[in-house]
């Protein structure tokens, strides 16, 4: 039961990555129906306001978006790549 679960989320999780890696090219090949069905996948609480999109992300893609902001923060002001991933680097 527990290595089905395991399994499963694995699975899960990659899918996830796979999505949020090729959003933007699933995208702009889609059809009108299809780009909805990924926007309402993606997004939460979008509205046009002034002409401009506002939008949430929906979990786990805002998450995955806040890391990668922090990691371009820290990449401008220089933090070496070991200090910016001690908690994911083999030792």
């Amino acid at each position: 039961m527990h290595r089905q679960a395991g399994a499963n989320y694995l699975e899960d999780s990659n899918r996830i990555l796979e999505l949020a890696q090729n959003a933007f090219s699933l995208y702009i090949t889609q059809d009108n129906f299809e780009k909805k069905k990924l926007l309402c996948l993606l997004l939460s609480n979008s509205v046009v306001r002034d002409g401009k999109i506002e939008y949430r992300l929906r979990k786990p893609f805002d998450t995955l978006a806040d890391g990668i902001e922090e990691e371009r923060k820290l990449e401008a002001k220089k933090v070496p790549f070991e200090a910016r991933n001690k908690n994911w680097l083999l030792r």
